[in-house]
This record gives C-alpha cells, structure tokens and sequence, in this order.
C-alpha cells in the first residue's frame, strides 16, 4: 500500500485500487472483500465517488487508510469495534459503514449509541455494496443529504 507521503493529492488518493493493495488489506484485516467492492474501488469512477460518503482508501494513514482506521476503531478505549464489523466510508462526524461479515450486510454504525444498540435498532442496512451505492446516488438526485 502506498503511503500517504506517495501522495500528491486528493485525486490520487482515488486511484484504482491494486490486487495487491487488496492481498495487504485483506491479509491485515483478516477479511475478503465483497466481490461488488474490490470491482467498484479497482475501477471506479470519480464522478459517482463524489456522490457518495467519503470512503477510505487503500492509503497507510490513520485517518484515510482503511486498514489503520480499522485497527483503531477495534482497539480504541470507548466502544471499540468488534472484529466482524469492517469500516469503509464515513459521513466524516465519526460515523462509519460497515462491512459486518456476521450477517454479509452493510452496517450503519453511529457513535452517539452502542455498537449493539446500532446492530439492534433500525439503523439502515444493505444487503451489497452495489445496494448502498445506489442509495446514496438516488439520495443525491434528490437533493437528499448524505449523512446517514
């Protein structure tokens, strides 16, 4: 993975993501990505990213770099991630999409509840990636926020 330092600037952040970006992730995180994932990320399109929460990238820095991200959020003191739950977009007020590898949906989780109480109640979920896309671009044609 590159580092942030490797970096020129915000849109070389969103370059397509490699197989072996992909391999160190994975390998890290102990988690294969969903197939509709690793195919958006390798060749997205920049256009529809800007419509959708910001995502985290394939990047060694705490707060881009899904990786470390992750391992903060599973060891940090206040309501730490639990392992099953992969972090890949944020709404950037520290609430986070999740990968829950437990049920195969994406998970909202947001930080002014507990992870159960997130997991319990009716937060949204989605059953792909390609699901959670799509919401997110119907929200915006509709003029609809991307906060949640």
């Amino acid at each position: 993975m590159r580092k942030l330092d490797e970096i020129n600037d915000e849109s070389d952040i969103y370059q397509p993501v490699s197989a072996a970006d992909f391999e160190t992730a994975e390998l890290a995180l102990s988690f294969v990505f969903p197939d509709d994932y690793r195919q958006f990320v390798a060749t997205h399109d920049i256009n529809v990213i800007k419509k959708l929460p910001s995502l985290l990238w394939f990047v060694d820095h705490s707060s881009l770099g899904i990786v470390d991200l992750n391992l903060q959020l599973q060891q940090r003191e206040y309501q730490p991630y639990p392992e099953h739950l992969i972090a890949f977009a944020t709404n950037e007020c520290g609430d986070y999409f999740c990968f829950d590898r437990e049920t195969k949906r994406i998970v909202y989780i947001d930080p002014d509840y507990g992870i159960e109480e997130n997991l319990a109640d009716n937060s949204p979920t989605y059953d792909s990636f390609d699901q959670w896309v799509k919401h997110y671009l119907t929200r915006r044609s509709n003029g609809i926020s991307i906060d949640s």
